[in-house]
């Protein structure tokens, strides 16, 4: 299982979160941006849907990091649209 990070609830410390994880991950920036594109989305509202999903799979202040939620995340809508 990955490592789970420590986390604020702040949609400020969300964003910061996850932009931090996108420039430093060229990887995971080129692969977002293709994902947002094909999936006809905004970074803003993926952020929201982040934010959503840390406040309530959260175990005590802990939770996957934005790029291993996305990675998880992106498989299960991919699965989604072909099952």
């Amino acid at each position: 299982m990955p490592q789970l990070i420590n986390v604020q609830f702040d949609s400020d410390w969300v964003s910061r979160h996850i932009s931090n994880e996108i420039e430093s991950n060229a990887g995971l920036k080129v692969l977002l941006y293709e994902w947002l594109a094909k999936q006809n989305l905004d970074l803003n509202r993926l952020k929201e849907i982040y934010h959503n999903a840390l406040i309530n799979g959260h175990i005590e202040c802990k939770f996957l990091s934005f790029s291993n939620w996305f990675y998880n995340y992106a498989l299960v809508k991919e699965e989604e649209s072909f099952g």
